[in-house]
């Protein structure tokens, strides 16, 4: 009954536990520590082999004609698979972190701006209210198609027993076939009924999610720029299951 937290901060912090456990080393989209200083370290993947990219730091020095001295130290990403020649990966080896992070700043950046121009939270449950008002529309279409089929198809069983004692105008072919055609209409409906009912439900759940999240992206675009790096690393890796949640309200 005591909580040190909120649900949605431990729920959170299980979610990276569980992503950086061993067992999803494969699959894990968040980055193993938050220490290294590449912005993008334990989340990026070669685009040509598939294999993790990791970090490393170039370092190179020499002596010039002229007598400087010249010395580079530089962090990357490396395509381990390939420095390892461990597949045919046609990719580069390594990767400039500065340009990389660089362009992915950026495009997260543009995304928070115009995070900044969504509609807010009642503008949102309007939405959502008029996209429920016109699921219940159709649904009261269809229940009043379905009630309309089986009346019909409950009239053509009752002239089953008028063909059986020849006082029918149909024969029991033309009944048959007629039965058949009405309750395929039936089970149409009630299929398109289903997938109505199931429409709505997802939209309902999708609000759910939607609310807390549009807050979180909020306090995101504000704070981004002025974050640390370790913060930067948790925000980008948490926003890619963010994002798929938020497909379903368009």
């Amino acid at each position: 009954e005591l909580q040190i937290i909120d649900a949605e901060t431990f729920t959170q912090a299980q979610y990276i536990l569980d992503q950086r456990a061993k067992k999803n080393d494969d699959e894990r989209q968040i980055a193993l520590t938050t220490k290294s200083k590449n912005l993008l370290s334990g989340m990026m993947y070669c685009a040509h082999c598939g294999g993790r990219l990791t970090s490393i730091v170039y370092k190179d020095h020499y002596t010039r004609q002229d007598g400087t001295e010249y010395r580079i130290e530089q962090l990357k990403y490396l395509c381990y698979h390939k420095s390892r020649k461990l597949c045919k990966c046609d990719g580069q080896s390594t990767y400039v972190a500065a340009k990389v992070d660089g362009a992915v700043c950026t495009v997260i950046q543009n995304m928070f701006c115009r995070i900044g121009e969504t509609p807010d939270e009642d503008i949102l449950n309007k939405r959502f209210q008029k996209e429920i008002a016109s699921c219940g529309a159709k649904q009261t279409k269809l229940n009043l198609e379905l009630r309309k089929h089986t009346a019909q198809l409950q009239k053509l069983e009752d002239e089953i027993a008028n063909t059986l004692s020849g006082d029918s105008f149909y024969t029991p072919e033309q009944l048959s076939k007629a039965i058949k055609a009405v309750e395929g209409k039936v089970a149409e409906t009630n299929t398109q009924l289903q997938l109505l009912h199931a429409e709505m439900s997802d939209k309902k759940s999708a609000i759910d999610q939607i609310k807390p999240m549009y807050e979180r992206f909020k306090g995101w675009s504000d704070d981004f720029n002025r974050c640390s790096i370790e913060q930067k690393k948790i925000i980008i890796s948490s926003l890619s299951p963010a994002l798929k949640s938020a497909r379903v309200i368009r």
